[in-house]
């Protein structure tokens, strides 16, 4: 089982989210957690985070210590800009 902990960022982001997006995203974490997933690795500017893909949503994460760290989760328009 992977360890996941949440940034301040990504906590205001989950909570942003309507309760329908928002129960998506949390079953996608569980199965995440629980290794039925793989994250998919980014290039370029992202070099060493990874993304899950829920609807139109991404969630970001990175290692940290043997760690996963759910760095944001935004709209898939949104994500990527800095």
């Amino acid at each position: 089982m992977k360890e996941l902990f949440f940034t301040s960022h990504s906590q205001k982001d989950l909570k942003k989210l309507d309760s329908r997006s928002k129960s998506s995203i949390v079953n996608k974490l569980q199965k995440f957690r629980n290794s039925s997933l793989d994250a998919i690795p980014l290039t370029g500017t992202w070099k060493g985070w990874y993304k899950l893909r829920v609807g139109n949503y991404r969630i970001l994460l990175t290692i940290q210590k043997k760690s996963w760290i759910v760095g944001y989760i935004r709209h898939r328009k949104e994500v990527y800009k800095n």
